[in-house]
């Protein structure tokens, strides 16, 4: 009895120590972007399309690490699509025009070497989404006016253009706009055969 309790405890450890060291440690990975606004844990990330992961953290990359400044967004990817190799791009999405982001993979050669867990995507590897209010901060005050004026007009005008499409068209019938046409094409031909005279 005793050795069967020895025997059960003995497998139980090396079972306990098999599946520390060989178990199922979730594959992760350390993007660094530009900017991650907008982007928390919990977030997908996809791969064409599938979710084959989450973000579990988002921070300020620190200043001594390999991208300075920036954000740092670890990943964790599904076993069915780990590892990842080099080569992979790593890309800030949002669903829609106001829906949440998400991380998309686009991934590297198979050939290429592969990340190991805990590996990094550098900066030189990821993109984020531009932020129009940035873009603006370019421009000097009178620019930025003018643009907005520009964009203003230009959607007033594409509101006028869609509402109008179908009423604001001539209603003249096919044949009407025909005889206009040869009529105004008549000094061009001799009205008895039709030839140049």
């Amino acid at each position: 009895m005793k050795l069967l309790v020895a025997l059960l405890a003995a497998a139980g450890l090396l079972g306990g120590l098999t599946a520390t060291l060989f178990g199922n440690h979730p594959y992760t990975v350390t993007a660094y972007f530009l900017s991650a606004e907008g982007l928390t844990q919990e977030n997908d990330v996809v791969v064409n399309g599938s979710r084959v992961g989450r973000v579990t953290s988002v921070g300020i990359a620190a200043d001594n690490g390999p991208s300075v400044g920036g954000a740092q967004v670890v990943m964790e990817i599904d076993s069915g699509s780990a590892p990842l190799h080099r080569g992979t791009r790593a890309t800030i999405r949002t669903k829609g025009l106001l829906g949440n982001p998400f991380v998309e993979l686009t991934a590297g050669p198979s050939s290429a070497q592969t990340i190991p867990s805990g590996g990094t995507l550098p900066l030189q590897d990821t993109a984020s989404p531009v932020d129009l209010d940035q873009v603006m901060d370019l421009f000097d005050p009178q620019t930025r006016v003018r643009i907005q004026t520009l964009t203003r007009e230009g959607g007033a005008a594409l509101s006028f253009w869609r509402h109008c499409r179908g009423s604001c068209r001539t209603r003249r019938s096919l044949p009407e706009r025909s005889r206009n046409r040869t009529s105004s094409s008549a000094p061009w031909t001799s009205s008895s055969t039709g030839s140049p005279r």
